[in-house]
């Protein structure tokens, strides 16, 4: 089970792709993200290990990011385990007429029997939490073109 999302950002892939997968731009871009750490040297590439802190209702979960895939300006993978659900986000970037598509997948599977029973439940509730992060990403990138032309 999983969900996918497709945007069309009104940029060039490079610049799309460098905010995406570089996470110093999750807090200002996504309204729920409250706080983003990166845990290993060096750049952004695989192996890179991120603590990212989210807002969900009341309450603050953190949870730790693995790159596991690193193509610059054309894929880029990350994942997540925690109380035995895997959650892996691929992002897809290609360069069209219009600036650049961003295809995601979330794919979402669950170990043990209580967490098999609740992956509809689970499924929904990451669903809910994560299908509007492009549209935000979308506007952060162009935004921020916007306020380059200007300058």
């Amino acid at each position: 089970m999983g969900f996918t999302r497709e945007v069309v950002v009104k940029a060039p892939v490079e610049e799309v792709f460098e905010v995406v997968s570089n996470f110093k731009h999750a807090e200002e871009a996504m309204d729920h993200v409250t706080g983003v750490e990166i845990l290993t040297d060096g750049p952004i590439g695989v192996g890179t290990e991120i603590k990212e802190t989210r807002q969900i209702k009341k309450f603050e979960a953190s949870s730790v990011l693995k790159v596991t895939e690193y193509e610059k300006n054309r894929r880029f993978v990350v994942q997540s385990e925690q109380n035995n659900l895997l959650l892996e986000y691929v992002y897809i970037f290609k360069e069209v007429k219009e600036g650049t598509r961003v295809e995601f997948e979330g794919k979402i599977n669950t170990k043990g029997i209580r967490n098999r029973l609740m992956k509809p439940l689970i499924t929904y509730i990451i669903k809910k939490e994560d299908s509007e992060h492009l549209n935000q990403m979308k506007k952060f990138v162009e935004n921020r073109s916007d306020q380059k032309t200007d300058e």
